[in-house]
């Protein structure tokens, strides 16, 4: 019988390169790299340290609700321009994802718009 080192010597797979946690670099080019991932400079690697959160953070404070940045409690019906931008030309209401408001504040502008309109200040239909 051969030795046993000799063995496994002979039949052991070429090392996979690893990527980053230790994933296999599947389709990643004969080094591992290259092709975007998050240590390369492919998705962030570009915004390291102090600069990136900062900049995530300008980016998040962006996206978030119209009455949420500006710190209102409640959306009043009386104000037409905001719940004129909140319809469509057809009288529609926008949608949480059109918007960009939170749920409160969606609830808040749905009610608020229903109200314009039952009293007459904004129009059900176009």
């Amino acid at each position: 019988m051969a030795d046993p080192a000799e063995v496994s010597k002979s039949s052991e797979r070429p090392a996979r390169t690893t990527y980053g946690s230790g994933r296999p670099a599947f389709g990643r080019g004969p080094n591992g790299g290259g092709a975007g991932g998050y240590d390369d400079g492919g998705y962030y690697g570009d915004y390291e340290g102090i600069e990136g959160r900062r900049r995530y953070a300008q980016i998040a404070d962006r996206h978030r609700c119209r009455f949420c940045r500006e710190k209102l409690t409640r959306v009043d019906y009386k104000d037409l321009l905001i719940l004129q931008k909140l319809c469509t030309s057809q009288g529609r209401i926008f949608s949480r994802k059109r918007s960009g408001n939170c749920a409160a504040h969606q609830r808040m502008t749905k009610k608020a718009i229903k109200q314009a309109r039952f009293i007459g200040l904004l129009p059900f239909t176009s």
